[in-house]
């Protein structure tokens, strides 16, 4: 019997039934953001976290929510990959994220890695529109 109990868990997991399910969090609203570069700070998952209005990326990608025919938003959490630490918006250069602990350098339009001590971008966030409303689905690379 209990090896009955363990194959279904196994084959559970193994179909994916058994991830856990990313909260839905409502943020902001689209007339929050009236021009390129305008962010506001939330929190998810318990950590902060920013939504930034960014210029027309370059490339496709699942990480940048079109939400009009010239509105891209981007958003990520703010805390460092290497230790955890708050990462902030640098005071001299405004297309860059500081992490203050140990050094590393973000890029501010989509939490890539420039330099530093850490190994990896900023974690992204899914967003989707809601009528006005932006709602994080999830982590974009759980």
């Amino acid at each position: 019997m209990k090896r009955r109990h363990a194959f279904k868990g196994l084959l559970w997991l193994w179909l994916g039934c058994g991830k856990a399910q990313q909260p839905r969090v409502g943020v902001v609203t689209l007339d929050q953001f009236p021009n390129v570069w305008r962010h506001l700070d939330f929190f998810y998952l318990n950590k902060p976290a920013t939504v930034i209005r960014i210029p027309k990326p370059q490339d496709a990608s699942s990480r940048y929510l079109q939400a009009g025919p010239d509105m891209y938003l981007q958003a990520y959490l703010r805390e460092c990959p290497h230790n955890g630490c708050v990462v902030r918006f640098h005071p001299s250069a405004q297309t860059l994220l500081i992490c203050y602990c140990h050094g590393s350098l973000f890029w501010r339009a989509d939490g890539h890695l420039e330099a530093g001590i850490a190994n990896e971008d900023l974690p992204g966030l899914r967003l989707q529109l809601e009528g006005e409303q932006i709602v994080v689905v999830g982590l974009a690379n759980p």
